[in-house]
């Protein structure tokens, strides 16, 4: 059970730095309980495009990181999984050492057409 919610939360916290949102911290709590906080601006408007579309993929990444898809994206995901197992709580230097840099080719998916 652990292992499934470490994932989740991987999933959410690696497509967040993919689409460029910095996250504070990720923890497992002793009941199983976890959460990925992200470092949000209150001044971004949902109601803009790219945002709404960015917070609705980091949303939903959580549940589709569960199952495996592309190797390198995998790859992040495991690593960053292993390491909160290990930690129970990563943030800053750790996390930037484990999430992938922000990509722009995934930012242009989410964009408008």
């Amino acid at each position: 059970m652990l292992r499934r919610t470490a994932f989740h939360e991987a999933s959410h916290a690696v497509v967040s730095a993919l689409l460029g949102q910095k996250i504070l911290w990720i923890e497992i709590h002793q009941d199983g309980h976890a959460e990925t906080v992200p470092d949000t601006n209150i001044f971004l408007r949902l109601d803009e495009p790219f945002e709404s579309r960015r917070r609705m993929v980091i949303a939903m990444a959580g549940s589709a990181g569960q199952c495996r898809s592309k190797a390198e994206v995998w790859e992040n995901v495991s690593r960053l999984a292993d390491a909160l197992l290990r930690c129970r709580r990563l943030e800053g230097s750790e996390l930037d050492e484990l999430l992938p840099n922000w990509d722009p080719m995934v930012c242009k998916m989410a964009e408008c057409g």
